[in-house]
C-alpha cells in the first residue's frame, strides 16, 4: 500500500514573522501570502509558480526566453520552503535594500512607502 501524498506547504522558515503586528511584520505577511497564492493557482502548462521556477524546456524560446514546462518530478517540501524563505526575505529591510541596490545599478528607481489608505477587508 503506498504512502498517501503528503500536500507541500509553500512556507517559509521564518513564516513566524508574519504574526507581528507592525509594518515589517505587514510587509512580510502580504509577501508570504501572495506566495502561497501564487503557489495555488496554476498556469496554462498546469504548472505553478514555485515548480516553473525549477523546470525549463528550453526546446521553446518565448520571447527569447526558454518557455517553462512542468516539472518533472514532485516538488519537494524543502524546494518549496527555501523559495518562499527567499520570497518573504525579499520584503525584509535587508531584502528590500538589496532590490533597491539592484534597481539603481541597473538604471531603475523603485519606491516603496507605506499607504495613507488601509485596503478593503475581505
Amino acid at each position: 500500500m503506498s504512502k498517501p501524498k503528503k500536500e507541500i506547504v509553500h512556507r517559509g522558515v521564518h513564516y513566524n514573522r508574519t504574526l507581528v503586528d507592525d509594518a515589517q511584520g505587514k510587509l512580510e505577511k502580504a509577501a508570504a501570502h501572495r506566495w502561497e497564492k501564487m503557489s495555488a493557482e496554476r498556469n496554462n502548462s498546469g504548472s505553478n509558480f514555485p515548480a516553473s521556477l525549477l523546470a525549463v524546456d528550453s526546446r521553446v524560446v518565448n520571447f527569447g526566453h526558454p518557455a517553462v514546462s512542468v516539472l518533472p518530478r514532485p516538488m519537494t517540501q524543502e524546494e518549496a520552503t527555501a523559495m518562499a524563505t527567499v520570497f518573504q526575505w525579499m520584503f525584509t529591510s535587508i531584502g528590500r535594500s538589496a532590490l533597491y541596490e539592484v534597481c539603481r545599478e541597473a538604471g531603475w528607481t523603485l519606491q516603496m512607502s507605506p499607504r495613507d489608505d488601509k485596503p478593503a477587508q475581505a
